[in-house]
């Protein structure tokens, strides 16, 4: 599951349902289209450099 502070994210998308393995596309996509510090980080903690190049 993801972090509730990344709503702001996942606006119209119920974050209980959403997985961190099922949904990594969606996810990897919105964190880096927003560029916050500290969800990138957690981005970079989440995914390998592969992941999130892919």
């Amino acid at each position: 599951m993801v972090e509730t502070t990344f709503a702001k994210l996942f606006w119209g998308t119920d974050l209980d349902s959403l997985e961190i393995d099922k949904n990594q596309k969606l996810i990897i996509e919105r964190v880096l289209n927003m560029r916050d510090q500290d969800e990138l980080r957690w981005l970079w903690q989440t995914y390998s450099k592969y992941d999130i190049q892919h």
